[in-house]
Order: structure tokens, then sequence, then C-alpha cells
């Protein structure tokens, strides 16, 4: 039976007869339960069996040929299926029967190959068997230490995963387009990961695939991670503690283009108009895909055709000086509770043994990768070959890296809120000011905790201070940091001043976060918080009218409230009940050095976990 699929060559199907099992023999295969039988038949049909175009059928075999099948990356896709077929032609016999039929997939849905088998194991009812793979050929070991953990966590002992020699290797890139290299001073191919992070502050952007889908988006948000951080190890304790969760914000919200699948992210490159925005967007692939890119080739999953040459803007690869993380491609065979048949064995042994052959480490450098030993071929001769490759197994702890991620790439629609009642004329140790003046300060230490996609805004309370006898007045809009409303809200906060007035602090409390339940942005994806900075007890929070705004908080829309408390024993007084009740925390401060612990308390929990 002959298939054809978009853009792939025809091949034949052989479907054999119902009969009794083959006798014995070196090729028999083994006979699965009925409903993984059945679930493994639904995986087969859903992926035509690898053969050569153009072979001819064989009349009769005495057994059919001894299958294994290979979940690969996307982007090794073409190149494995086509070392595949090769492979399956050598294996045939005198008789012309193959031995062998090797079915390469690759995952059709966000989350990649790993998700896939992921799927197929964590199940505990054998009838929802998704999938079982003989072989995967992921991009990093990253990927295998991911599903390890998984199956580690679920209690999974049925499953072992083997990873022997990679059948190439390749590293993370900065791809830069060349007008954003000109104006950034960039030189030659290295960078410094310091300087690469100051970008988002010159008005440039990153895209990255995302780190639940592909492992080139993993290891791109171990890069950053990283480097933001200042360590190489990644684990709960390196993720969470100090001001880990806004200096990870910081860098989720200079993520200006992510995307399942990291070819769709150069389809858009290439398509992108000269004033769009991501031709001022750093972009972090492979190299692979940054040849394939440059060399006019199809893209992505989709296959996004290419667009002429002169068309697509130039991307000019950076490497930071120490090295860029190791794509390894480790070769990785599955193994259950009940081993392999023999004949299964030698095919998938055979198959590893071919894919590290010198023709096929030759083919694999030809399609852009460079070959198991690190070494690059004149593709990559605009690709710098002598930087090291940093191997990132066992630095990474999955799942908090993924909570972490998940958490900081949330925005934040912030209002800030300072008391300029007459108990704020007190003086605040250090800074030679009053207590407005140190209020003014934190707001300008706090702005640059605030990603790009965030949004900022300011008001003053104090008893009567607004229209018609009100508690507040807001001075900046809550909206977008753009240079304008920074310049604005600066000039504002230079402004501020206590008055005579006598405190407001709770009637404050419950207009702002009225006024924040407005908006109607998506709770998953944006956190909406006050942030009040007042004097703290002596501002009138009684039991009762605490309890009632605790109450009210508590039961409405989600908005964090937040008060920084210049007094001792505030939080006691009422305030913890009321930031609480809205997710929020309190914090007395008596000095700057107080004050910036506070401060990464509220972007903990912001972009964190709430303390």
């Amino acid at each position: 039976m002959t298939v054809r699929g978009a853009g792939a060559p025809e091949a034949y199907v052989r479907l054999f007869p119902r009969s009794a099992p083959p006798a014995e023999g070196p090729w028999r295969l083994p006979v699965p339960p009925r409903p993984v039988r059945a679930a493994v038949a639904l995986a087969v049909l859903a992926v035509p069996l690898t053969a050569a175009p153009g072979e001819a059928p064989v009349a009769a075999c005495a057994a059919p040929p001894v299958q294994v099948k290979v979940r690969v990356s996307t982007e090794k896709e073409a190149i494995v299926r086509g070392l595949a077929l090769e492979f399956e032609r050598d294996t045939r016999g005198p008789d012309g029967c193959r031995r062998a039929d090797v079915n390469v997939v690759s995952a059709s849905y966000p989350g990649g190959a790993r998700e896939a088998l992921h799927q197929g194991w964590l199940t505990r009812d054998p009838k929802e068997v998704l999938d079982e793979a003989d072989v995967w050929l992921p991009d990093s070991s990253l990927e295998v230490e991911q599903v390890r953990e998984a199956l580690r966590r679920n209690r999974i002992g049925t499953v072992r995963l083997e990873a022997r020699e990679p059948v190439a290797t390749s590293r993370l890139v900065l791809a830069v387009p060349a007008a954003m290299a000109d104006d950034l001073g960039l030189s030659g191919h290295t960078v410094a990961w310091d300087d690469v992070l100051g970008w988002p502050g010159r008005g440039y952007s990153f895209g990255r695939a995302s780190p639940r889908a592909s492992s080139v988006g993993l290891v791109a948000t171990v890069a950053l991670y990283q480097a933001a951080l200042g360590t190489s190890i990644l684990n709960e304790s390196a993720l969470t503690r100090g001001d880990a969760a806004s200096r990870l914000h910081t860098v989720e919200q200079a993520i200006a283009r992510e995307d399942d699948d990291p070819g769709k992210l150069l389809c858009a490159m290439r398509e992108s108009p000269p004033d769009g925005e991501l031709r001022r967007t750093a972009l972090l692939v492979s190299e692979k895909s940054l040849i394939d890119y440059r060399g006019n080739a199809p893209l992505g999953s989709g296959g996004c055709g290419p667009g002429g040459p002169s068309a697509q803007p130039e991307l000019r690869p950076f490497y930071a000086g120490n090295g860029m993380p190791l794509f390894d491609h480790p070769f990785v065979t599955i193994t259950r509770a009940q081993p392999p048949a023999a004949a299964r064995q030698r095919v998938i042994d055979a198959f590893h043994r071919r894919l590290r052959q010198p023709d096929a480490q030759a083919r694999l450098k030809d399609a852009g990768y460079r070959d198991a030993s690190g070494t690059t071929t004149a593709r990559q001769d605009a690709i710098p070959s002598l930087l090291p490759g940093l191997d990132l197994t066992e630095k990474v702890h999955d799942e908090p890296l993924l909570d972490a991620w998940n958490k900081a790439r949330k925005s934040a629609r912030v209002l800030f809120a300072v008391d300029v009642s007459r108990s704020m004329a007190a003086p605040f140790p250090h800074i030679g000011g009053d207590r407005v003046s140190a209020a003014a300060d934190a707001i300008g230490l706090a702005r640059p905790l605030m990603g790009v996609r965030d949004q900022i805004g300011l008001w003053e309370f104090a008893d009567g201070i607004g229209d018609g006898d009100g508690d507040h007045r807001s001075l900046v809009a809550v909206g977008p940091p753009d240079p304008e409303r920074i310049e604005h809200l600066t000039g504002r906060l230079g402004d501020l001043a206590s008055t005579g007035r006598a405190p407001g602090l709770l009637p404050a409390v419950r207009a702002a976060v009225r006024e924040m339940r407005k908006d109607d942005a998506d709770p998953d994806e944006t956190t909406r918080a006050v942030i009040m900075l007042a004097h703290g007890a002596g501002s009138g929070p009684g039991a009762a009218e605490a309890a009632a705004l605790a109450e009210e908080l508590s039961s409405g829309d989600p908005v964090r409230v937040y008060v920084v408390a210049f007094h001792p024993e505030s939080c006691a007084a009422g305030l913890d009940r009321v930031t609480q009740a809205a997710g929020g925390a309190c914090y007395e401060i008596d000095g700057m050095t107080a004050m910036r612990r506070a401060l990464d308390g509220i972007a903990a929990g912001l972009w964190g976990t709430p303390p």
C-alpha cells in the first residue's frame, strides 16, 4: 500500500496476513497483552511504517520485520528518518525481505517527545497506554533527567531509561538581528551574560521556546536563569532564596516571544517586517536551527518555507565567552518490566551503531549538527567551533525550575499608595529625611524589579485629601512602565510631602482594591496588587473595621495587599489580618535594610511563593 503525506516521500506499508504467530526465530516479534496491543496498533496506524521509496513489494516473507518504534525530537526527525530508511535497506537478506522496520515519529503537539513518553508511561491502567517507544532521541539529557524524576516521583518502577553514547552534538546560540547587534556594539562572536541581561534595559528583548515544550526551550531557560542568579546549580534553594523571584521575573518580562516550537520563532523572524518588534529581539535557538535559517531552509514543525535570502533579516550567532549549554543528543533505550525480545534488542543495538558510523555522522554534520565528538563541518563555518559546550546534567532540578518559570512569567499590575498624613513627617533613620521621603525612595528601589510587561501606578492618601473630602488622590494612573510614565512617576515621587491631615489607611486600602478590581486581567496571567507605604499603628484600624475589611478583601476578585509600616507593632494591631485575607503580607521597618527585605518579600509574593 502506498502512503503519501504533505511534503513527505511516498512509502509502502506492508499489510501482513492474519495468521498464526511466526515460528521461533531470531526475528520473532513479542506479542503484547491485548490492551497494550490495541494501543500500539493505533499508534502504528497513525504513522506509516518506514520503507524505501520505490522498493518493490516482496511476495512472501517467512516473518514480518522486527518493528522498533523511535521517538525523536522534531528538529532531528527528517535526518533520522532518512538514516532509518537506509538502515532498513541494509537489513534485507538474500530473500529480499527486510529484517527491521524502524518507525520514526515526533510529537505533533506541544510538549514534544518528552510529554508523549511521559503520558504513556505514567498511566496505571494498561487500557490507557497511549504509545510505547523502544528508543528515544531527545536533544538534551536534561529531558532524560526530567522523565526519570517523573518516574521516581510517581513510583513507576516498570520503566528504565538507558542513555547510550550520543549520536550528535550542538550548542545553544544567541541569534541576534544584524541591526540590533550593530546598535549594541557587538563584534566577533562572544558576549558576556551580564551584558546580555542588560539588553532589555536598552530596549531589546529575547525570544525563547517554552521550557515545557522542547529541549531547546528548557536549555535556553536554564542558561538565562543561571546567568540571572549567578549559579550553575538550579535547585529549589537557588530558585527561591533572597531576591531570586524578582530576578527571574525580570528575565521573563524580557521574553517578547515564546512558542512551543523553536522553529516557529525563526519562522516569525523570517517573516517579520523591517520595523517589527522581532528585529529588536535576540532568539535563543540551537545551532542546527540557525544554520537552517541562514541556509534558507524550511523551518519548524509546520515547515514554513524560505523567504528568500534578501528578504529575511540577517541573524548573527553569539556565544557566552565561557561557553554555551550543550545539546548532547543521547540515544536512549527504554526497558520495561518485560525486557524486549532478543531480536528487537539486536535491531536497537544495530541502529545505534549505524547512527554512530562515519558516513551517518557525516550526514548529521551536513544536516547542521556537530558530530558526536563535537567536530563541525563547512556548514558551521559561520558558527564558532572552538568555544566549549557546557554540560548541564545533574545541575538542574526539574520541578523547582518549571515552578519558578511558571510564577516568574506572570505579569503584575501594581498600585503604590503613599501615606502623606501628619504621622509621616517623623524622621526616618539613615536617609536624612522623613518617612514620606523614605517611602518615595522605596518605590524608586522597587521599580527596577518590575518587567517591561508589568504595570505601575501611584496614589497618595490621607483623611480628606481627595476630591469631595475623599481619602486618596491618583497621581499616576496604572499603566505600562514606558519612559514617559516613569518620568512622570519620578516627578510625582519628588513632589510627595506629608500634610497636617489625619491618617486614613483602611479606607484607602478599600478604595485601592476596588479600583484594581475594575481591571479584567486574567488572574492566571496577571497578579494584581496594592502596596501601601504607611505609618501603620495609630492609623485607626480598629478590630471591627479590620475584620470587616478582611472579609471584603477575601470574598472578591483577587487583589493582593501589602503594607509596609513604619510604626512597630502595626502588623499585630490589625494589618496582618487585612493583608493575609488579601493574599499579601505586612512588614514593619525601622531602616533601609528592613525596607529592602520587605521589598524582596513583596517581589516573592508577586512572582513567587507568598511569604
